[in-house]
């Protein structure tokens, strides 16, 4: 598992299959550029996020408070609007 500070931790209790899941989804996002590897090995390495992926995060998000507002809009029901309000609280957000 990678620890908060971006290095692999040995200790952890992961399986095989999810520290290979891990190291796939590190390596996708290093070929679109928005990680790079400063490490010397995938396994052990150190990544750091980039430009690229920080304007990629921020697009996401941006992406998923539309739908929230959109969910809001279209459908006034209780359940949907919860689930609307919930998106919004996930990034530190209140009311719709």
């Amino acid at each position: 598992m990678i620890d908060k500070t971006g290095f692999w931790n040995e200790r952890s209790n992961w399986t095989y299959d999810s520290a290979h899941q891990t190291n796939a989804i590190l390596t996708t996002l290093s070929k679109h550029g928005w990680v790079k590897q400063t490490g010397r090995r995938l396994r052990y390495g150190h990544f750091e996020i980039t430009t690229a992926g920080t304007e990629k995060v921020a697009e996401l998000v941006a992406e998923r408070m539309e739908a929230a507002r959109q969910i809001a809009a279209a459908e006034s029901s209780p359940e949907t609007k919860a689930k609307a309000e919930a998106i919004y609280r996930r990034f530190g957000l209140h009311a719709l």
